[in-house]
């Protein structure tokens, strides 16, 4: 018996009509096919490639895909900004992804998308819909589009339209808040921003509740206002109060 020890080949491809996969075959001295060796990748036609074969060897484990981080989902303004009016109450910011400049985006539409809920106002607000149970992280961001006068004061936070009450989680919250506030008494503020994140987590009943942004004015009148807003998902784990 005949034991081949290794083999080599060089495929020359300029007469080929269409690419090719090199290939070693083996056959018996009948000339019955009793092994081969693919390549594991094509030659284009036109080309030539050399291929060699030893006892043992074996293609190429695929390599493993990289990854591509926490699902995520944004919501912003595309540059547009909204008045909020002195006396108003909480005035939402609805971002509806190609309508008046908003824009929507995420890595994974199996868990987010851009959708409305009339739970807020009563009237269609577009947010960041959660359609997966999971433990989420949230972060809001408003900004003075405009210069605002002395002793303006703004409250901004976010809601959620399946949500039973804020989280305990958030950085520097307090019960007597309704929300994070800013305030500025220069009367040139500079656009003073303000900034929060907060964690939460959706049950299996919890899931298609829609988030959105809202500011109402505290002090010093009418303030127009700029937001953004990006959800994570951190787990598919439901996070519980402990």
């Amino acid at each position: 018996m005949i034991v081949p020890l290794s083999a080599y080949a060089d495929f020359d491809g300029t007469g080929a009509s269409g690419a090719f996969v090199p290939t070693l075959i083996f056959k018996d001295q009948s000339g019955h096919v009793i092994g081969q060796s693919q390549a594991t990748t094509t030659v284009a036609a036109g080309a030539s490639a050399s291929m060699s074969w030893f006892p043992g060897v074996k293609a190429a484990a695929a390599a493993a895909v990289a990854a591509t981080g926490l699902p995520w989902a944004q919501t912003n303004q595309g540059g547009a900004a909204q008045t909020i009016n002195s006396g108003a109450g909480s005035v939402y910011f609805s971002v509806q992804d190609g309508v008046s400049g908003g824009k929507f985006e995420t890595s994974d539409a199996t868990i987010f998308d851009n959708a409305s809920t009339t739970a807020f106002t009563g009237s269609a607000v577009y947010g960041i819909r959660v359609k997966a149970a999971g433990t989420y992280m949230v972060q809001g961001t408003f900004q003075w589009a405009s210069q605002g006068t002395t002793g303006r004061g703004i409250s901004a936070y976010y809601s959620q339209s399946n949500g039973s009450g804020p989280s305990i989680f958030q950085l520097g919250r307090t019960d007597s808040l309704t929300g994070d506030n800013w305030s500025h008494a220069a009367a040139a503020p500079g656009l003073p921003h303000l900034s929060f994140y907060e964690f939460f987590s959706v049950s299996s009943g919890q899931v298609n509740g829609v988030n959105a942004l809202w500011a109402s004015v505290q002090s010093g009148g009418a303030s127009t206002v700029s937001a953004a807003m990006m959800i994570f998902q951190i787990s598919t784990y439901v996070a519980t109060k402990l």
